[in-house]
């Protein structure tokens, strides 16, 4: 097997309350943020429905993707516990798919922000 680690691009991807990159201003649930940025120099692809996987996301080399999302309205209880899984495949330059490791974000509403749980969801379970 080839190893194709080297032809994927550096991608980081984050669920957040901030808006852009400014922590003063903040969202407040059930509207969240999805900030995507491709840190590197060559084309890549990332897989979505701009959040559910059926369309295909054109990520330019070092851009950056500030989107939003609201969640569904049973959400908004402030007792619920919010976890988000992520998956992400990226398509190489070669047209070849590659998924990342699905990773989860947790919603801590006492802070109004979301922490990185570096797992599946099938593993928080």
């Amino acid at each position: 097997m080839i190893d194709t680690r080297d032809t994927l691009p550096p991608i980081h991807f984050e669920i957040t309350q901030v808006i852009g990159n400014n922590p003063r201003f903040r969202r407040r649930i059930p509207n969240i943020g999805l900030n995507l940025s491709h840190g590197g120099k060559s084309l890549g692809l990332a897989r979505s429905r701009y959040y559910n996987g059926e369309i295909t996301w054109n990520l330019n080399p070092r851009t950056q993707f500030f989107g939003n999302l609201d969640l569904p309205p049973e959400c908004e209880k402030a007792d619920m516990k919010l976890t988000i899984e992520v998956k992400v495949m990226i398509i190489d330059i070669y047209k070849r798919e590659h998924d990342l490791y699905p990773v989860c974000f947790t919603f801590n509403p006492k802070k109004n922000s979301w922490f990185l749980e570096p797992t599946s969801y099938n593993e928080l379970r």
